[in-house]
């Protein structure tokens, strides 16, 4: 069989990726890269910026970096000399971890604003020919049958159906998709609160640290 007529072949049966956020964009690059066409439904209308600063950690940096986008995390993100964890009681450092001493080591960490990271993605996913984003398409109701799955989603021209051999749910922790899993948690509180800010920076000398200042039940980054 020819590559053209796996293509088409894989065409006819995309996945269905419910939510284009972080988890639903990196899940689309992935299968992309591996010649799978996939479909996303995202109810909002068109990207927006929320959220605050977020840690890309040395596992999620790998990742992002196989599907071609290190250069571009790179370029928006602050990438640290160390990660310290620290005692708030004592103001005591406890552990100094080096890290990004080698742009293409696995010790690559970073901090970057939420909406630059989705961004980017959002960007990739785009130019991608493999993957259609389609905006302002919840999903309301999923069935399955022995073909594969169809999606109810609710748009501003009425309801529209989609249908796949595959449906990931990426559609954050209060999702639809979750409800048609069998003997999936539901979310519940666990009065946690975590707080998120920005604050305006100086110049310092040299490159920054991120330090976790630990104390009983509480932490600060």
């Amino acid at each position: 069989m020819s590559d053209y007529a796996k293509f088409r072949r894989m065409s006819e049966y995309p996945i269905i990726i419910a939510g284009a956020g972080i988890a639903g964009l990196t899940c689309a690059l992935s299968l992309a890269q591996r010649n799978h066409h996939v479909k996303i439904l995202e109810a909002f209308e068109a990207p927006e910026e929320v959220g605050a600063g977020i840690q890309v950690p040395p596992n999620a940096w790998r990742v992002l970096d196989k599907l071609g986008l290190d250069d571009e995390l790179t370029r928006k993100s602050i990438k640290p000399r160390s990660i310290k964890l620290g005692d708030a009681h004592q103001s005591k450092i406890l552990l100094d971890l080096p890290v990004n001493r080698d742009p293409k080591s696995d010790m690559r960490f970073g901090a970057i604003h939420r909406a630059h990271l989705h961004g980017l993605l959002w960007e990739a996913a785009n130019k991608s020919a493999l993957i259609n984003i389609i905006t302002g398409c919840k999903v309301q109701a999923v069935s399955e049958n022995p073909d594969g799955v169809e999606v109810l989603c609710e748009t501003s021209n009425g309801e529209r159906t989609e249908a796949a051999k595959i449906l990931i749910g990426a559609d954050g922790i209060w999702s639809n998709v979750r409800r048609y899993v069998p003997n999936a948690l539901i979310p519940s509180a666990t009065g946690r609160i975590a707080l998120r800010a920005m604050v305006t920076g100086h110049e310092t000398a040299g490159e920054p640290d991120i330090t976790a200042w630990m104390a009983p039940k509480s932490h600060a980054v």
